[in-house]
């Protein structure tokens, strides 16, 4: 059943209620703001794409910092996305093919074993591939959640980047979703808020996780 999502996107020229650019004698314009919507979502043609929850990096300290994370924001929201009727994809590396930065979080592991969720391997799938098989399930939306923001969910061949290019209306969820930081931002995170005002700004709308789950649980946005 379609259910609303509020979403917000950042722009330096002035956009309609839509999103496009909202244009002056044919011509866009400057009004530099922050842009709401409330978009309509239809689940079974949505995914929520999972790039990369690993807990084998070699990286204490990665594992533990985007652990949290995992357990905390991305395994609910999974699991509330499920109930809603989306499709979920985890995208990750495969362990036969590589020895670290493979193994996904127990949880998404024992839904993929008992076939809730799909996953699919970075070693068989590239942009062309995923868009294809996306298209041939029906699937228009995605909405990105995992690690890192500003390497993988980005930037892979199956990452955002690629995906805007092949069409699809993407959305990204911030709190389920962290960056690899510098030396002193840890704490406030200033790489991954440079990150996600990137994205606001062309690649997605973004979602507060809050409000995803509100409305993954039929609440009133």
């Amino acid at each position: 059943m379609t259910y609303i999502l509020p979403t917000y996107s950042l722009s330096y020229f002035s956009l309609t209620s839509e999103g496009d650019l909202d244009l002056k004698n044919a011509l866009p314009y400057p009004s530099e703001g922050t842009y709401h919507y409330r978009r309509a979502i239809n689940p079974i043609e949505s995914a929520i794409i999972v790039m990369d929850p690993w807990i084998d990096m070699p990286s204490e300290y990665l594992n533990d910092y985007y652990g949290k994370i995992s357990e905390t924001k991305i395994v609910p929201l999974v699991k509330a996305a499920r109930t809603k009727g989306h499709p979920v994809i985890v995208l990750t590396n495969d362990c036969n093919s590589v020895s670290y930065s493979c193994r996904v979080t127990d949880e998404l592991q024992e839904m993929i074993d008992k076939n809730q969720i799909n996953v699919f391997y970075h070693q068989e799938m590239d942009g062309d591939r995923f868009s294809d098989y996306l298209k041939r399930q029906n699937i228009n939306t995605l909405a990105y959640v995992g690690f890192a923001s500003n390497m993988c969910v980005i930037g892979r061949k199956t990452g955002m980047i690629p995906m805007k290019h092949k069409g699809f209306r993407l959305f990204f969820v911030p709190e389920a979703s962290a960056a690899v930081e510098e030396q002193g931002t840890w704490e406030d995170q200033s790489v991954h808020k440079a990150t996600t005002k990137l994205i606001s700004q062309w690649i997605a709308e973004i979602v507060e996780y809050e409000a995803m789950m509100n409305a993954l649980s039929g609440g009133v946005p």
